[in-house]
């Protein structure tokens, strides 16, 4: 199980990630600067000072693992090459692609191109772990369905696809919950990260436990992440 530094899109915050041993995975936002560089930040930003690369440099000279959330498709396109070639020097570690290509609860906002995204995760770093999500609106007030479910299903039985982490947000898996349990039993070697969003206050610990013990009562808490 990892401990998290989540959001670390800037160097100050990389250097605490970097400087904490207690952490042992960085999650960070990527999107493309308006100068059209690949940069770590979360929308609506377009700034920040820590680049890709420099993030990469960084991450090479540690020993964490990382999941890169990628926001738009033009940063998958230019950074998928560039992870590619430094792979090697992270080998050994844990590296998790993640985009939210399914439309999702409460949004009428477009997700990232499905079929784009996974064609360069394939292309570029096939050994990487696909982290595959639903783009959702939390205040919206609706759970996931079955439609939401059944759409992700159809999509990993037509790339044959059955190694992936499900991004899940934590706060709208209350509303269906059994649709987000209904989500592992096709696929014995998928997880789900129930998580929050940027801006998001944290679960209260008794939700937490809540959530730890429906998906035991399942028998699917080892495939659990919070």
């Amino acid at each position: 199980e990892q401990v998290w530094a989540h959001g670390v899109c800037s160097l100050r915050e990389m250097d605490a990630a970097l400087g904490d041993i207690s952490i042992t995975a960085i999650e960070t936002d990527i999107l493309m600067s308006a100068a059209g560089e690949p940069i770590m930040a979360h929308p609506p930003s377009r700034d920040s000072d820590l680049s890709f690369t420099l993030f990469l440099d960084l991450v090479i000279e540690s020993r964490k693992h990382i999941k890169l959330d990628f926001k738009e498709l033009a940063a998958v396109e230019t950074c998928l090459p560039i992870l590619a070639k430094a792979l090697p020097s992270l080998k050994g570690r844990h590296v998790w692609l993640n985009a939210d290509i399914i439309p999702g609860p409460g949004t009428r906002e477009e997700p990232m191109d499905a079929e784009h995204f996974l064609d360069l995760c394939t292309t570029h770093c096939p050994s990487c772990v696909l982290s595959l999500g639903w783009k959702v609106h939390v205040a919206g007030g609706e759970g996931y369905g079955p439609a939401h479910i059944q759409h992700m299903h159809r999509l990993l039985h037509k790339r044959g696809i059955t190694r992936v982490v499900f991004a899940v947000c934590a706060r709208l898996a209350y509303y269906e919950l059994d649709s987000i349990v209904s989500l592992l039993q096709p696929f014995p070697h998928i997880h789900v990260l129930l998580c929050t969003g940027t801006g998001e206050p944290p679960l209260r610990a008794v939700n937490v436990s809540f959530l730890r013990e429906c998906f035991a009562h399942h028998h699917n808490l080892y495939r659990l992440g919070l």
